[in-house]
């Protein structure tokens, strides 16, 4: 992977091979499954913890969770990227001291015009000067914390009505 700079605003696809290819013992031939690591997938985090962006238009939110190999963050927790100033080799990491993040909303179909920019552009530019930088402190033992994913409720009641219901006959003689 190379660190290039980029003016078109697009993600080089991460396509990742899940499942190489192979041949059956019956000879069938199962071609590799591909899994596209860079496409964000929309929902709220409730609905699903595979969900990525979501946007509710009555509160005029929009929220993003990028994965952080898509940002080129090698580690998170020292706040190492990947930086490659070389063609070709072995790839290189640096520090990072902070991000900077810019928005442009667009509309499909309706005009080549941003709908809107965070910051606000002028005339579609952006100046380093309006950024503000985004740092977050590095770690050495990650926080966590439980919580029930939607699904329990559903499972707990149906393990539940399995224990009650009698169990199913052995198919053995019947004893005296």
């Amino acid at each position: 992977m190379v660190t290039r700079n980029r003016t078109d605003g697009r993600f080089d696809p991460e396509l990742i091979i899940i499942n190489r290819a192979r041949v059956g013992r019956n000879g069938e031939f199962y071609p590799a499954q591909r899994y596209e690591r860079g496409r964000l997938r929309y929902g709220t985090e409730d609905a699903s913890t595979l969900s990525d962006w979501y946007y509710d238009r009555q509160a005029g939110i929009l929220e993003f969770r990028i994965p952080w190999d898509l940002i080129n963050v090698t580690d998170p927790s020292s706040r190492t990227l990947l930086s490659d100033t070389r063609v070709s080799g072995d790839f290189g990491t640096a520090s990072a001291d902070a991000f900077h993040f810019g928005v442009e909303v667009y509309r499909k179909g309706v005009s080549s015009r941003g709908a809107g920019a965070l910051p606000r552009s002028s005339n579609g530019v952006w100046t380093a000067a309006q950024f503000q930088p985004w740092r977050w402190g590095g770690w050495t033992v990650p926080r966590s914390h439980a919580r029930l994913k939607p699904v329990y409720d559903s499972l707990r009641l149906l393990w539940q009505e399995a224990s009650t219901r009698e169990p199913a006959s052995s198919g053995g003689v019947p004893s005296e």
